[in-house]
């Protein structure tokens, strides 16, 4: 929760030198992927017996861990390159004003004890917060020790918010940009429309599966999303699941009389476990309850859903939830912020 400014940027210089390291190995890494296909002699790692274990095959089995850490470094080189835009422009103005930078943070660091009240609330923080001291512990907004917590932390980001003001006051050029994965053939999987299509721009699929927890506490999320960028993106869902529970069959069910995105929140919020709550809520839905009973029961549905399943796993899609972004697998960090800066850098290419 606590990010000192000044301790998180001496944080990014030290790490700075063992990122840029890393970064050349995995790029030398992939270019020696790509350049192994022009080689008549296609370079091996080992061999057994005289048989060799090509390079192709060691880089095939660990792309995805490859890909994981060269975001993992992109974030890392995202928080240090912030950290510096900030120092450079909180000195820039400092400068123009004639006073040190340590003042101008001062005098965009105060703040009223009703700012700090509202602050509070505002974050939901007045049963408590977490101690950073104590993995597990609270403390109580009102102690001492809770108070710094909450202080610092406004402080924190009252600094942030000033900084972001700053930046759109100069013509500021990123030249950052994350990893991009191979694309995955995604023809031949069934994927329904999580809002209405549109004619143009990049389309989102979420790869879930109803009876996976993990997806469920990640529906929220994706719901945010689509509402935030909906008018913008294509988004679609493809189910994942080799036995389909009640839910998903449902779901499929439902989509056949009404446009998937209008059943997917009823089914995938709620837990649905048996076909007569799943009748329950088509009638509320005002379905064709026989039509929904005979597709519940039909197997070619079950059939479909597994054929969809086979299909994504010889894409090498394995785990849920898996977010695609114009069909490439997306590894970023899996929260509304980092999540929405990338589409941003993907709406702003098209």
């Amino acid at each position: 929760m606590i990010d000192h400014f000044k301790e998180s940027s001496r944080y990014c210089f030290d790490m700075s030198r063992i990122i840029h390291v890393f970064f050349l190995f995995a790029m030398w890494l992939f270019q020696s992927c790509g350049h192994a296909s022009e080689k008549k002699d296609t370079p091996f790692a080992a061999s057994i017996d005289g048989k060799p274990i090509l390079l192709d095959a060691l880089d095939s089995t660990i792309h995805k861990q490859l890909y994981e850490r060269l975001f993992d470094i992109y974030y890392n080189r995202k928080i240090a390159l912030d950290e510096l835009i900030g120092k450079e422009v909180l000195t820039i103005t400092a400068n123009k004003a004639g006073i040190s930078v340590d003042s101008l943070i001062g005098d965009h660091q105060r703040f009223s004890e009703l700012e700090l009240q509202q602050f509070i609330q505002e974050n939901n923080l007045d049963q408590g917060i977490p101690n950073p001291h104590q993995y597990g512990t609270v403390l109580s907004v009102y102690s001492n020790e809770g108070r710094d917590v909450i202080v610092t932390e406004l402080r924190r980001r009252k600094l942030q918010n000033y900084v972001e003001e700053l930046m759109k006051q100069h013509d500021l050029k990123i030249f950052l940009y994350p990893p991009l994965p191979p694309r995955k053939k995604m023809e031949g999987i069934k994927k329904h429309p999580m809002n209405p299509p549109l004619r143009s721009g990049p389309e989102v699929t979420w790869i879930s599966d109803f009876g996976c927890e993990k997806c469920h506490d990640a529906y929220p999320l994706i719901a945010n999303i689509v509402k935030k960028y909906g008018d913008r993106v294509t988004f679609s869902y493809a189910h994942f699941s080799n036995e389909p529970n009640v839910a998903i069959l449902a779901a499929q069910c439902a989509s056949e009389q009404l446009d998937f995105y209008l059943v997917l929140d009823p089914f995938e919020a709620s837990i649905v476990r048996t076909e007569k709550e799943a009748l329950s809520r088509a009638r509320e839905m005002k379905l064709d309850t026989v039509a929904f009973k005979n597709c519940l029961r039909n197997k070619a549905v079950v059939d479909d859903l597994r054929d969809n399943f086979q299909r994504l796993l010889q894409q090498e899609i394995s785990l849920t939830p898996t977010l695609l972004i114009d069909d490439r697998i997306y590894y970023g960090q899996f929260d509304l912020k980092n999540i929405a800066a990338y589409l941003d850098m993907v709406l702003e290419k098209k």
